[in-house]
């Protein structure tokens, strides 16, 4: 029988060839991602900047009307374009930003958990089929994930202690990625209860120059709505507000449980899969597959 050290090296060379084996995939995904509505939206914003050197001081069209603020989308759509003008180049920050949050993850759980919770990780979640799938293309909720993983690493570093540097990483994280997508405000809500209840502690000189560098960033957007109030949401009636609420808390609950299936979603076919063999991506099969895997997952 294996020694713990021999154990847990085994276990270590296993997961490296899981993260490998991820990483392969994503860039598989990468390779064939394509570009329609949201994408060309997005890219508009980079090209602008990159090309015309017009600054678009919003982002993406929101659910309630009006434009997202502050020009975050710009920037992380228009630098990669400043290297290499394709449309798969924005795309590389969001597989990149997916490897560094996986690798924060991945030593937390080696730190609390050991190499054996490592292992179970990076199968279940690395190599999850919606993470690798919202990893290889360009969409701004694709953001969030690494986003999300970098908010929960300044909430561990400070589950013992307060620190300058973590709280100014997580109110800045905060502050961008409410600019990428609204649904941050999951993680701002978060944040504050797990503040409440004492999990972590915040340095308040972090927060306060936090706080400083969100707003001076959001200057732009202000001075761009005060001459287009239009760029502002609209907002919904009333019942429009409890349908629309509903109808919110009903999808994001189905996505809380299909998110940790190993199961990927039908939209994944939009890539570009056609030197494959029918059988392999035809619509019976694959409905086959989906439902039972689905299910027992």
């Amino acid at each position: 029988m294996d020694n713990p050290e021999s154990q847990a090296r085994r276990l270590s060379r296993i997961t490296s060839l899981v993260i490998l084996l991820g990483l392969v995939f994503c860039c598989l995904l990468w390779l064939r991602s394509q570009v329609a509505g949201d994408q060309l939206n997005m890219l508009s914003r980079g090209w602008l900047w990159v090309a015309e050197g017009q600054w678009i001081p919003y982002g993406l069209p929101t659910s309630a009307g009006g434009k997202a603020p502050g020009s975050f989308t710009s920037i992380v759509v228009g630098l990669p374009l400043w290297v290499w003008q394709h449309h798969r180049a924005p795309t590389l920050i969001i597989l990149a930003g997916n490897l560094v949050a996986y690798l924060l993850l991945d030593r937390m759980m080696a730190r609390e958990l050991g190499p054996a919770a490592r292992l179970l990780f990076a199968v279940f979640y690395w190599l999850n089929p919606w993470r690798i799938y919202h990893a290889s293309f360009l969409w701004n909720p694709n953001y969030l994930l690494p986003l999300g993983a970098f908010h929960f690493w300044t909430i561990y570093r400070q589950k013992d202690d307060s620190s300058c540097a973590a709280s100014f990483l997580q109110v800045v994280a905060l502050g961008l990625a409410a600019q990428i997508h609204a649904s941050v405000v999951t993680l701002v809500m978060l944040s504050l209860i797990l503040w409440w209840r004492g999990f972590f502690r915040f340095d308040w000189r972090g927060v306060a120059a936090g706080v400083v560098v969100v707003a001076l960033s959001l200057i732009p957007w202000a001075h761009a709505v005060l001459a287009d109030p239009a760029l502002l949401p609209q907002g919904t009636p009333h019942n429009g507000r409890i349908v629309q609420s509903l109808l919110s808390s009903t999808r994001g609950l189905g996505y809380w449980l299909r998110y940790p299936a190993l199961i990927a979603s039908s939209t994944i076919l939009c890539l570009e899969f056609a030197w494959l063999p029918r059988a392999l991506v035809g619509d019976p099969m694959r409905q086959i597959i989906q439902v039972a895997v689905g299910l027992f997952t």
